[in-house]
């Protein structure tokens, strides 16, 4: 059965044209710890999970064609807080983007029962025209990386892996339109950067375990180019994503 514990998912748009589903698989082994995956090959999954360019204020989510009825949507708010290392908030910014067509893949397999639900994670970096990390986090040999927030018992910690992620679904909800899933986290920033690319992404497993190999991008964002937030060495970056259904 699928595993309701970890999240709520709800059926998405039917209309889905030509979409690919990008599944980071490590050849026998179960989680990028378990595998022990080194940076650099973490830094080489950015090309294979890079959300589309948006080059709108905000990305919309994909709505039903005109007179085939409402159509139900899935996207996330997310609250993105720069602090000093006193505490002094930095920068504080709000965005919204929609579901990615891998993450539509996702909830298709879920429901269908074929794949689980696994852990989830949040990804904010600076990305170079190739769509490699080139931080604010810093890799084990001291390039740029991006900063990736995992739940406890998914990864160990290092200076790019910060595992204090925490998904809830909030019980002061009234209706069933209303419920939301909520992933909030923090990272602290090894260099100095900017971030222009955000994105989830949750393992799509093949049995009920939650620790796998299988990864896909849920909801994406890449910034237009005025819009990038700038964060200084030691600044700490505050993640709270809002992922609702309508």
């Amino acid at each position: 059965m699928m595993n309701l514990g970890r999240t709520w998912v709800l059926v998405i748009s039917p209309v889905i044209v030509a979409i690919v589903i990008v599944i980071v698989i490590a050849a026998g082994q179960p989680s990028s710890t378990a595998r022990g995956i080194s940076d650099v090959q973490e830094a080489a999954q950015v090309a294979a999970v890079q959300p589309a360019n948006t080059t709108s204020a905000e990305a919309q989510p994909a709505r039903a064609p005109e007179g085939s009825g409402d159509g139900i949507q899935v996207h996330g708010h997310w609250t993105i807080v720069v602090r000093d290392p006193d505490g002094t908030i930095a920068d504080v910014r709000e965005i919204e983007n929609a579901l990615d067509p891998n993450g539509a893949i996702a909830l298709a397999y879920w429901l269908g029962r074929s794949n689980y639900v696994g852990y989830w994670s949040i990804h904010v970096y600076e990305a170079a025209a190739n769509g490699v990390a080139v931080g604010p986090c810093v890799s084990s040999s001291g390039g740029g990386a991006w900063c990736k927030l995992v739940e406890p018992t998914a990864e160990t910690a290092d200076t790019w892996r910060f595992p204090n992620l925490q998904v809830s679904v909030p019980t002061a909800q009234s209706s069933p339109n209303q419920f939301k899933l909520v992933l909030s986290g923090s990272a602290t920033a090894g260099k100095a950067g900017s971030i222009n690319t955000v994105f989830t992404s949750v393992g799509s497993c093949q049995s009920s375990q939650t620790l796998c190999s299988g990864v896909v991008a849920f909801t994406a964002k890449q910034f237009p180019a005025n819009s990038t937030i700038s964060v200084q060495p030691g600044q700490q970056i505050q993640v709270t994503v809002v992922i609702s259904f309508s």
